[in-house]
């Protein structure tokens, strides 16, 4: 199962790749969030062309959106719903109930094991499941919104509650034993690195979407720099000659220079290498000393220090920590003063060395699916909750947050 595909693509355009990417480690069921269905209204349809079954909201189901999707795993018949809870205010749980219960009793009839993604919170689920016609239908719910992951199941009658892993940083696993019937629910959660066994065929997709989104050429002139939103290095060179020096020849100052060569000047990779189009959104042809990853990527826009040499206007030094630190509160969001990088890619990219931005991805992700566990009367999901953060690792470095206009 695959939650959430809001950390893979932030832009309509990259939904069928995503989804081509899942289709290819075999998942059996993908429950999108509200922000993918707005960001890619055509969803549904993509994801049944690539013969893939994304859930829709079973409390208010769009029409051709089947409410379940039924495997036979390991010789159980497990039954998968979506409880999105789409409304604005949300009904109340008896409400909720009465427009539930048709779909939860058919799921019930025709399977084994019924398995709900909500999204109500642990409050409303609880009441939820205490109302006639979904009370003791379920057997397990598992829960996106409800914050940080719960050390241990928590029990609505017969039914058991979990909160995924988020951001990608981990994989949760459910065997579901029939005993006389009966299911039997275990769950563990296994830890996803930047080590490990790669994916070639991940890998190969998403060098080919990246190909396809290759810029040959600047979209547009250069801006004047005071409309850039920040000081770029040549103004900084002005006070700072002996620092100005030493960056002309770091790998920082020939950050975008290294795309061109190396034919990844695309919008995935600018995101990380080019200060000009993290800010702006934007390419250029632009002076020597004004792209790559500026004085501002790390000490901020430099704009009122600049202006004024103000010694609190700027982050002087920066640690391993201080890094870490700009790239969670710097995210890809514009604010009054900065359009910033995503959470840990520089922390992560000089860990690993770029092998997240090569698009590398491990072969155990594939695991993240309902999967014949090779004992008859035994199912085995796996969960993989993205929420904003990484639920594929490599496709994470190309297809994660980029600039936004």
């Amino acid at each position: 199962m695959l939650i959430d595909l809001g950390g893979l693509a932030e832009a309509g355009d990259k939904y069928p790749a995503v989804l081509g990417v899942a289709q290819g480690l075999g998942y059996d069921a993908i429950f999108p969030s509200n922000a993918d269905v707005r960001r890619c209204p055509e969803l549904f349809s993509v994801a049944a062309g690539k013969g893939l079954w994304a859930a829709g909201d079973c409390l208010h189901p769009a029409e051709g959106e089947p409410p379940i999707r039924i495997c036979t795993v390991g010789g159980v018949r497990v039954a998968f719903m979506h409880v999105a809870g789409t409304s604005v205010p949300p009904e109340s749980p008896t409400e909720m109930a009465r427009a539930l219960a048709p779909v939860v009793g058919g799921a019930r009839d025709a399977s084994d094991v019924v398995v709900g993604v909500a999204r109500l919170g642990l409050s409303l689920d609880k009441e939820l499941l205490q109302q006639e016609g979904v009370a003791g239908r379920l057997d397990l719910l598992i829960e996106v919104n409800g914050g940080v992951s719960l050390p241990e199941p928590e029990m609505a009658g017969s039914c058991m509650i979990l909160l995924p892993p988020h951001s990608g940083t981990s994989v949760g696993e459910i065997t579901i034993t029939l005993e006389a019937g009966t299911p039997r629910i275990a769950h563990r959660v296994h830890p996803v690195t930047d080590r490990g066994p790669l994916d070639e065929g991940v890998r190969q997709a998403l060098m080919a979407f990246l190909r396809s989104r290759r810029r040959t050429s600047p979209e547009t002139p250069p801006r004047p720099e005071a409309q850039r939103g920040y000081a770029s290095a040549n103004k900084c060179a002005e006070c700072h000659k002996p620092e100005a020096l030493a960056w002309a020849e770091s790998g920082h100052a020939k950050a975008a220079e290294t795309l061109r060569a190396e034919g990844r000047f695309t919008p995935e990779c600018l995101a990380c290498h080019s200060e000009y189009y993290r800010r702006t959104g934007q390419s250029a042809d632009l002076a020597p000393g004004e792209d790559g990853v500026q004085c501002a990527t790390c000490h901020g826009d430099g704009l009122l220090h600049s202006a004024t040499g103000s010694r609190n206007r700027v982050l002087l030094h920066t640690s391993e920590r201080d890094c870490a630190a700009i790239a969670m509160t710097r995210t890809i969001v514009r604010t009054s003063t900065t359009r910033g990088i995503s959470a840990g890619s520089c922390t992560a990219t000089h860990r690993v060395g770029h092998r997240q931005c090569q698009a590398e991805a491990p072969s155990g992700t594939g695991e993240s699916t309902v999967r014949d566990s090779r004992m008859r009367g035994t199912a085995s999901l796996s969960v993989l909750g993205g929420g904003g953060g990484r639920p594929l690792r490599g496709a994470e470095g190309h297809l994660a947050s980029g600039p936004r206009n």
